[in-house]
């Protein structure tokens, strides 16, 4: 006679039905808050970009203004891989330093998401601000 299959273990046959109340319980991983231009992308480009990049004294010809910004493909909105920005804000290669800002702190991982995450959302930047 072949012998009886080996019943499943109970932890296994009650696991869905055990588990359904857990599951409707736990918090789903939230997406990181969308970033707002005054409070979390302005403090990063004021700290790390205005000295050398505003309007008036642009070097490499970049101010941080939506036109430069847009039009030289600093900031592809919707498009961070596009973006060029966050390309010379980010890490190269082996953690090598990134390639801005030249002179000062690099941007610290969070802040790089920050302006990353601001791309993403179309890079909104407040009317009247320069």
């Amino acid at each position: 006679s072949r012998p009886r299959p080996l019943p499943a273990p109970p932890m296994t046959r009650r696991t869905p039905a055990a588990l359904l109340p857990l599951l409707a319980a736990a918090p789903l991983a939230a997406a990181p808050p969308a970033a707002d231009f005054a409070r979390d992308v302005a403090p990063i480009l004021e700290r790390a970009c205005v000295r050398c990049h505003h309007p008036g004294d642009a070097r490499g010809d970049v101010a941080l203004t939506p036109a430069d910004l847009r039009d030289g493909g600093y900031v592809v909105p919707g498009k961070p891989a596009e973006s060029g920005l966050l390309a010379l804000v980010e890490p190269g290669p082996g953690g090598q330093r990134p390639r801005m800002p030249k002179d000062g702190k690099p941007l610290t991982p969070d802040e790089v998401a920050v302006l990353r995450r601001w791309v993403e959302a179309g890079a909104g930047w407040p009317a009247g601000v320069e």
